[in-house]
């Protein structure tokens, strides 16, 4: 959920629970991506649109209250609304929208399956939780992504090529950073 330069990103169940192995948290960062297209629904291909900083985890339980909402959101955020897993979590900070299709923002190889990514060189050395398998990292740069899933976790942590990249993208995302 995206409101002025605030987001909050809800998850539970085994996503939520892979999150949490990883030790995602206050201070770490999330690229949004999703499936897009053109109108006659040509050229189909991942791209990211937007981020997270995450600045406050709300661990909300299975039986979210109304006061569980966090502050600055018109909207109610589905995850404080009926009943979920134990682990229903919120990640609440800054974020923002794409304002371009940028093709940085790509994620898909053009002209390929909406599954082969072109991917920063920097990525396959730090990994990226799901994708273990070297048979799934080609060449030049690119990867072959698992059919499932949205939380791929990669530790840049002490890696500057990779924080030079994510600056990159949060400027064609449009950040002000």
């Amino acid at each position: 959920m995206f409101h002025g330069k605030k987001c909050a990103f809800g998850q539970a169940g085994a996503a939520q629970g892979h999150l949490a192995n990883n030790k995602v948290g206050v201070g770490d960062l999330f690229l949004f991506f999703g499936l897009f297209s053109e109108e006659d629904r040509s050229d189909r291909h991942h791209r990211i649109f937007g981020y997270l900083n995450v600045e406050e985890v709300f661990h909300l339980g299975a039986r979210p209250k109304l006061s569980d909402q966090p502050s600055g959101f018109t909207n109610q955020h589905p995850h404080t609304i009926g009943q979920w897993s134990r682990n229903n979590t919120i990640y609440v900070g800054s974020g923002r929208i794409a304002k371009t299709s940028d093709l940085e923002l790509r994620l898909t190889v053009a002209g390929n399956q909406v599954s082969i990514w072109r991917v920063p060189s920097w990525l396959q050395e730090t990994g990226l939780t799901y994708h273990g398998n070297r048979e799934r990292w080609g060449e030049p740069n690119t990867l072959q992504i698992v059919s499932r899933g949205q939380e791929f976790i990669a530790d840049i942590t002490d890696n500057s090529q990779a924080h030079a990249w994510l600056e990159m993208i949060l400027t064609k995302i449009g950040s002000e950073n």
